[in-house]
C-alpha cells in the first residue's frame, strides 16, 4: 500500500506540475493558433493549492520530489502572484499625496438591474452605491440608457443629483459604456464590435490639475452562456456530474470562441493605445475584460508597458464575478505612464453580477 501511495504522489507531482507550469503560461499564445491555451490559463486558481499540496505531501513522505515540485512552483512563480498577490496592507495616504491623488471606479453596472430584481420605491439602488463609492473618475460597463426609468426606479431627481456629483458625463450608447468625472472630461473615440457577446471600448481623456489622463474603458466579449449550460455548471459544482455532460462540449467551445475574439478586440485596443496614449503619457485601462489574470489580453497589454494594478497593491485570490458559482477574476485595472496606484478596494455589493473595483491612484 505505501508503494502505490507513493507512486501516486510521484504521478501526482509531474501531472500536476506540467499542468501548473502550462497554465501559467499559456496566456502568451495566441488562442486563435492554440484553442486549448485560454482554458489553461483558467485552471490556475484550481492547480495552485493542489501544486501547494502536493509540494506538503513531498515534504512530509518523498523529500526527493521536492527537486520537481519546487522549480515547477518557481516557472510559475510570476503569474501566481498576479492571481495571488502577497502585498501588505496599504498605508494610510499622507497629506502631500491626498493632494495628488485620485480615485477611479470601474464597474459593470449591469443596466443599472439588481440581480434580485428588487428595487425601492423611489431611487435606484445601482446608482446610489456609485455614488456612495465616491469616485473621482467613474468607468461604467453595460450602461444601455442613462435616462429616467420607471422599472429600475431611476427617477429624475436622482439622475440630477448624479449629475452635480460628476458634473462631466459621457454616456456613449452605441457601446453601452459610461465614463463620469469630477474634472474635464471628453470623448476620443468609440468602438463598438458587431459580434455576438458583443464587445466595445470608449477612449476619453481627463483633464487635471496635475496634468491629463487618458482612459480606456472596455467590455471584451462575453462568453454568452445559455441559462442550461449555468445551470449544468451549477449542478457540477454541486457534485451532480452527470448534468454536465450534454452542455460541457458546447461550454468549451463558446470558451474557445471568445477567447479568440477578445484577440482581436486586442489587437484594436493596442493601435488605440498607440493613437490616443503613445508611451510614457499617463492612461489607465480598465473593465470587464471577462478574462482571467495570465491571459493573452493581459499578457499583450503587459508587452506595451501597462501594468495590472491588483498584482501590485492587492492581496490574495480576488474574484470579480459574483453570479453563477464562476469566481473568476474577470474585471481588471492597468495603468502606464505618470502615475502609480496606491490601493485596490473591491466592493462587495451584489446589485450587479460583478464587483466593483475602487482604485487609488497617485500621480508621481
Amino acid at each position: 500500500m505505501r508503494r502505490v501511495l507513493s507512486i501516486l504522489l510521484i504521478v501526482a507531482n509531474i501531472l500536476i506540475g506540467l499542468a501548473l507550469m502550462a497554465s501559467a503560461w499559456a496566456g502568451l499564445l495566441n488562442p486563435d493558433t492554440c484553442s486549448a491555451a485560454p482554458l489553461m490559463v483558467m485552471a490556475l486558481p484550481v492547480l495552485v493549492p493542489l501544486m501547494l499540496a502536493v509540494t506538503l505531501a513531498d515534504l512530509i513522505w518523498k523529500r526527493m520530489m521536492l527537486v520537481w515540485a519546487v522549480p515547477c512552483l518557481m516557472v510559475a512563480y510570476p503569474t501566481i502572484l498576479d492571481a495571488f498577490p502577497v502585498n501588505g496592507t496599504p498605508s494610510e495616504l499622507t497629506p502631500a499625496e491626498k493632494e495628488r491623488s485620485f480615485t477611479l471606479l470601474s464597474y459593470n453596472a449591469m443596466d443599472y438591474t439588481t440581480r434580485s430584481g428588487r428595487y425601492p420605491i423611489s431611487y435606484n439602488p445601482t446608482l446610489a452605491y456609485i455614488m456612495d463609492m465616491d469616485a473621482d473618475i467613474a468607468c461604467l460597463q453595460e450602461t444601455q440608457y442613462f435616462r429616467r426609468t420607471d422599472w429600475t426606479r431611476i427617477s429624475g431627481a436622482q439622475l440630477d443629483s448624479v449629475r452635480r456629483h460628476y458634473p462631466h458625463i459621457i454616456f456613449d450608447e452605441p457601446t453601452a459604456l459610461t465614463i463620469m468625472s469630477r474634472y474635464p472630461l471628453h470623448k476620443l473615440y468609440g468602438y463598438t464590435f458587431n459580434r455576438p457577446g458583443g464587445g466595445s471600448i470608449l477612449v476619453s481623456r481627463v483633464t487635471m490639475p496635475e496634468g491629463q489622463l487618458t482612459v480606456f474603458s472596455l467590455h471584451l466579449r462575453s462568453m454568452t452562456f445559455s441559462e442550461t449550460e449555468k445551470d449544468a455548471y451549477n449542478n457540477l459544482a454541486h457534485g451532480r456530474r452527470g448534468a454536465i455532460k450534454s452542455t460541457s462540449l458546447s461550454m468549451v467551445r463558446k470558451l474557445e470562441t471568445a477567447a479568440v475574439d477578445r484577440a482581436e478586440q486586442t489587437d484594436t485596443l493596442l493601435h488605440l493605445i498607440e493613437r490616443y496614449a503613445p508611451a510614457g503619457t499617463p492612461a489607465v485601462i480598465c473593465g470587464d475584460f471577462n478574462d482571467v489574470p495570465g491571459s493573452y489580453p493581459l499578457r499583450q497589454l503587459d508587452r506595451v508597458g501597462f501594468r495590472e494594478v491588483y498584482p501590485v497593491v492587492g492581496r490574495g485570490y480576488m474574484p470579480t464575478y459574483n453570479a453563477d458559482r464562476f469566481l473568476f477574476t474577470i474585471d481588471h485595472v492597468l495603468w502606464r505612464g505618470d502615475i502609480r496606484p496606491h490601493s485596490l478596494v473591491r466592493g462587495n455589493a451584489t446589485l450587479s453580477d460583478h464587483y466593483p473595483l475602487l482604485t487609488t491612484f497617485l500621480w508621481q
